[in-house]
């Protein structure tokens, strides 16, 4: 039996102390004292002698110097100071315009920022420090920063995602810098926003930002070494939203729980013997495909407690180990590393959607409902992971860093403590030779598109993606025992390794069958033997198995004769060939009785067991320890037996469009006597809001703790005879609402805030909020928030209905309450109406405000 996280949602039957005490205990700090310590300890790491002359390393070494201040020497203090300085006038003025091609301290540029926001470093920092950073992030922010692109699309991913978020995070950490009066950088940016209103702009953008992580994929530079720098910058932004900072808790929080599926999903396919994650992702370069340290995390991974090799850290790498992040803990447990440390788990299918379609240096595109079209598929067992990527054949474009590439790996890594480096993978060549390193320009060798795949139990099928125009695929068999046990025959290449707990068999099916052997030099040297095909639209299959399914002293020699027979047998036992030259097809059934069919010159898509490769399942993550509906707001992980709820709503920003948005309406301007609908992510949905007998808008300055300025107007009701309606609720089987109200009367007759007249209302009743849905048979069934609608005071509603659980649920100013469970809301329509509901009695009209109405779905139907 597989591991299984509890799929506890807030709509299923969790009970409300259950459900509290797991969202309060998710983020607090890990082991503490020894996680603080072995941070510091990396992080120390990167003070060395002789001083560093590269920009990263000077870099690097400013941040650690600065947070372990008190413990350094007065020449490493002195040292750190000159490389502010250094960094600040590397390039003076700064280009306008490009990332890193032109900006020789781009990745240094949110180090600067954070060194001048955190009160802990900026103490240190001199007065000439102080002047050059402040000098910096004008010229960087006051070309490049815009309100349009801070108020628009979360998906912008200009330059590549890693930069792209650098650019983002540097908007806003560089605005949150100047912002203070009397500083010389009082004006507007060249866009013509204020530096104020850059700062309310993107803290609106990351809320967004973070919660779309949540909800669709967290990166599409999918599993890789670039994954550093992106979270690193998540890091960053996650400790300026301090409240002695930016003031942002709830921002700070999202970062967290970002950060928290990042790591969760990373320990998914982590290794504790080889201390990396599979290999399944994009973006790698050709020449660390044989690397384990392709995989820069192993320093941090290390601090976290995962294993005890403390490697030297990597570049950027400083970002994490100054951050208050944490892993979170469920009770005393730390649920992330439990997972990451087991070598004991048993076997299970990792599926995850991805990110990753879209148009170089624009933004990421979706699909209907917001497909992706990225697929990352693993086998992870004990002693080896298997899987790769599946992506659409028919031109659908894609991106992962600023060109329309996608450098794609498949394959094998062995769980080896003794050789870390065992791996088999499958890559294509982006260049006409077919080579894979140049020490000159590691650049030189990126590709485009060369490689898809399919994988399931014990196998995987890859080939060229026929969208491909680059001539070669290869494989690399890792030195060591892969490539010392090869075995040649009957038109496989079997190999074995030693397991950390059983022995594991793998046999190579390159379908062409010939190949040109090619000692492979990664960055660290010799490391194995690339086979280069002489057909690139030659597929290969690959077999994997172990000593505990194929026993005794002829174990492998039983494996081999069963992939054999298999293979050759093929037309017997399943009616056609396992692989058709004339149509580059394999059509193959596996040892673990998966149906694979892989075309490699053709836009078909993969299919399994008969049915095409769904590439966007519903679910965003699907694992033992991550499952997160798409498009919901919620992601749990654990470790099998303790779990937590990762919940990705916020309130302290306006909520924003997004796909599954039916209306929203933020209450700022009425024109013609409508409120619009905002509709920026589904343009021309034009849902307005049309006023009944003029009702008004206006600015209420009035806040708790967690509604700020930043929602501005709302719409103001005067309870006697004025609303709002919207057309006809469309019948749909689930919803989401969100919004706030503050009433001007909580007297003990009932007033309704929204409804769909005999579908949905909610309603405010003396002080206590109901939300009721009706059945088919105009049956009742209700929620109540008792005593939360006090009078003179904002309060936020989220509520759910699912018809496909059976269940309604609401939380009130962040404080769930007792869901229910029952017969469905009907399949109706009706009017919605804000501040009443057509029919019922004429106290019911509401006297308060109402703002932010979000209605949405709740999943993809």
């Amino acid at each position: 039996m597989l591991p299984t996280v509890s799929d506890m949602k807030t709509t299923g039957t969790m009970c409300l102390a259950i459900l509290s005490a797991l969202i309060l205990t998710v983020g607090s700090p890990a082991s503490a004292t020894t996680i603080d310590d072995k941070l510091s300890n990396r992080l120390a790491a990167y003070i060395v002698t002789p001083l560093p002359t590269g920009v990263d390393q000077k870099g690097d070494y400013a941040m650690a110097v600065l947070k372990l201040w008190d413990a350094r020497t007065g020449p490493e203090q002195t040292a750190a100071t000159t490389f502010v300085d250094q960094l600040c006038d590397a390039q003076n003025p700064l280009p306008v315009t490009g990332s890193n091609d032109v900006v020789t301290v781009w990745f240094q540029i949110p180090q600067l920022a954070r060194m001048l926001l955190d009160p802990a470093m900026s103490s240190h920092l001199t007065g000439t420090n102080v002047t050059n950073i402040r000098r910096v992030l004008w010229q960087f922010i006051n070309p490049r920063c815009k309100l349009t692109e801070a108020n628009g699309t979360v998906w912008l991913t200009r330059y590549g995602e890693n930069k792209s978020v650098i650019e983002k995070a540097t908007c806003l950490m560089g605005s949150m810098a100047l912002a203070p009066a009397g500083d010389g950088y009082d004006g507007t940016l060249t866009d013509g926003g204020t530096i104020a209103a850059h700062v309310t702009a993107w803290k609106g953008h990351f809320y967004e930002y973070f919660r779309q992580r949540g909800r669709e994929g967290l990166m599409c530079e999918v599993a890789d070494g670039y994954n550093g720098i992106t979270g690193g910058i998540w890091a960053i932004v996650r400790d300026m939203m301090d409240p002695a900072i930016g003031n942002e808790p709830e921002l700070q929080d999202l970062a967290d729980k970002a950060l928290d599926v990042f790591w969760a999903d990373y320990a998914t396919d982590f290794s504790p013997q080889t201390h990396i994650r599979a290999i399944a992702g994009s973006r790698y370069y050709k020449s660390s495909i044989d690397a384990v340290g392709a995989d820069p995390l192993r320093s941090l991974t290390y601090a976290y407690e995962w294993h005890a090799q403390s490697t030297p850290p990597s570049p950027a790498l400083s970002n994490w180990m100054v951050s208050g992040y944490r892993p979170p803990l469920v009770g005393a447990e730390d649920i992330i590393k439990n997972v990451a440390t087991d070598d004991d788990r048993p076997s299970y299918l990792s599926t995850s959607r991805r990110l990753g379609r879209g148009v170089a240096g624009g933004t990421l595109q979706f699909g209907a409902n917001h497909t992706s079209d990225v697929l990352r598929n693993l086998w992870v067992t004990r002693n080896y992971a298997i899987g790769g990527l599946t992506l659409r054949t028919d031109g659908t474009p894609y991106m992962d860093s600023g060109g329309a590439s996608l450098d794609r790996v498949a394959g094998l890594v062995f769980s080896s403590d003794t050789q870390p480096g065992q791996r088999v993978v499958f890559y294509g060549s982006g260049d006409a030779t077919g080579e894979d390193y140049d020490p000159a320009n590691p650049q030189t060798w990126v590709g485009k598109r060369e490689i898809n795949s399919v994988s399931g139990e014990s196998c995987l099928v890859a080939g060229r993606d026929p969208q491909s125009t680059h001539p070669f695929v290869k494989l690399f068999i890792a030195s060591g025992e892969p490539d010392d046990n090869r075995d040649e025959k009957w038109g496989w290449i079997f190999t074995k390794t030693t397991g950390a707990h059983d022995d594991v068999f793998v046999a190579i099916r390159l379908c062409e069958g010939a190949y040109t052997e090619i000692p492979t030099n990664g960055s660290g040297g010799p490391s194995g033997n690339a086979l280069l095909f002489a057909d690139s639209t030659a597929p290969v299959v690959i077999e994997v198995a172990t000593s505990a399914q194929y026993p005794g002293e002829t174990g492998f020699e039983d494996f081999k004769e069963d992939c054999n027979w298999n293979w050759a047998l093929h037309p017997t036992f399943f009616g056609h060939p396992a692989y058709d030259p004339a149509t580059n097809k394999v059509d193959y059934q596996s040892l673990a009785g998966d149906h694979y069919e892989f075309w490699s010159n053709s836009a078909t898509l993969p299919r399994k067991n008969g049915a095409d490769i769904n590439l966007n399942p519903t679910r965003t993550y699907d694992s033992p320890y991550v499952t997160g509906d798409h498009g919901r707001d919620f992601v749990t992980i654990g470790d099998g037996t303790n779990s937590a709820i990762l919940d990705f709503n916020y309130t302290r920003a306006a909520r924003r469009d997004d796909y599954q948005t039916l209306a929203l309406w933020h209450m700022e301007t009425i024109t013609a006597g409508k409120v619009t609908d905002d509709d920026a992510e589904v343009a021309g949905r034009n849902r307005d809001l049309t006023l009944v007998n003029g009702p008004t808008l206006v600015t209420d300055t009035d806040s708790n703790s967690y509604r700020t300025a930043m929602f501005g107007k709302s719409l103001n009701l005067d309870g006697v005879n004025d609303s709002a309606s919207a057309g006809s609720w469309p019948s749909l089987d689930n919803m989401v609402i969100d919004f706030w109200f503050k009433p001007d009367r909580d007297v003990g007759f009932n007033q309704t805030l929204v409804s769909a007249s005999n579908v949905w209302e909610f309603r405010l009743e003396g002080t206590n909020i109901r939300f009721f849905t009706w059945d088919a048979a105009s049956a009742v069934r209700s929620v109540t928030a008792t005593g939360a609608g006090t009078k003179n005071v904002w309060h936020h509603i989220h509520a759910e209905v699912s018809n496909v659980a059976g269940t309604m649920t609401m939380t009130v100013d962040g404080v769930p309450q007792l869901p229910s469970s029952g017969a469905n809301m009907k399949a109706g329509t009706g009017t919605i109406e804000v501040g009443f509901k057509t029919g019922s009695n004429p106290t019911r009209y509401f006297d308060g405000k109402i703002d932010d109405l979000k209605i949405r779905r709740w999943t993809d139907q």
